[in-house]
């Protein structure tokens, strides 16, 4: 759980209790970690700045989304390591 120590953690069935509430308070830009049984299970954030210009630009119809995993896309051998 050492990820959590710098957000606030939640558990599953307080998320469940008011998902809205968690979900408008990530959205004005907090970061909420969720456990599940007392282990990290998800990261509640807001959108990043990337997200939002890939939005525009899908809303817009200048970028189709994938539909299939990248290998499969470029016909990438399976040894193969992309680098970011």
């Amino acid at each position: 759980m050492r990820y959590l120590a710098c957000v606030e953690s939640i558990t599953v069935t307080e998320f469940r209790r008011n998902p809205e509430a968690y979900v408008l308070r990530a959205a004005a830009g907090e970061k909420i970690g969720i456990t599940r049984w007392g282990k990290p299970a998800a990261m509640l954030t807001p959108p990043s700045p990337e997200d939002a210009v890939c939005d525009r630009f899908v809303l817009s119809g200048e970028l189709v989304p994938a539909t299939a995993p990248w290998r499969v896309l470029l016909d990438a051998p399976e040894d193969f390591e992309a680098h970011d």
